[in-house]
């Protein structure tokens, strides 16, 4: 069983962040459904992962229930890969002028992950924190508000994203790296 959690209710928020953000490379290493990469402007390249090869097809099958739809046209023309960790796909692509978005799954929060195949519960805040700080091109992380004083500070910058969730007032925390 998948879980099928994503960036829907704050996508188009994000989108117009990373769209100001200059970048001929887009990466998104956790991809998920593909909520926030299809709210913002196409890169010249990009590139999509997720360790659950099921929540890829499913984003593809998706995209493309119209083949001649712009969505269905741009998920053919990215490079998408699964089952491969996030950490190896930042070392393959990050460079100057890449932009990296990372939306974890956040740490403590159980899903319905598949734990034999998929041990994303156990994905330690510390261990996002060092890949994203050592990022060479912009890095944006979205993360839960709770772990501001954890992830902002120095070359990191912060925002807070307002949105609302069954009528309720929530908040999610945009981490910014140049």
């Amino acid at each position: 069983m998948v879980r099928y959690a994503g960036k829907r209710l704050t996508a188009k928020k994000v989108a117009k962040i990373l769209d100001r953000i200059p970048h001929d490379v887009y990466v998104e290493p956790m991809v998920g459904l593909g909520h926030v990469f299809f709210a913002k402007t196409p890169a010249k390249v990009e590139i999509l992962n997720d360790l659950d090869c099921g929540v890829v097809k499913i984003m593809k099958k998706d995209a493309c229930k119209n083949p001649k739809s712009e969505k269905c046209e741009r998920i053919k023309k990215a490079k998408i890969t699964c089952g491969i960790d996030y950490k190896k796909i930042i070392k393959k692509y990050d460079k100057k002028k890449v932009l990296t978005y990372l939306d974890p799954p956040y740490e403590g929060i159980k899903s319905n992950w598949d734990q034999k195949k998929y041990d994303v519960d156990n994905l330690p805040l510390s261990d996002v924190m060092d890949t994203f700080k050592k990022l060479k091109g912009t890095g944006v992380l979205s993360y839960s508000p709770k772990r501001r004083k954890e992830i902002c500070g120095g070359k990191i910058k912060c925002r807070t994203i307002p949105f609302k969730f069954w009528g309720q007032p929530r908040k999610d925390l945009l981490a910014i790296k140049k």
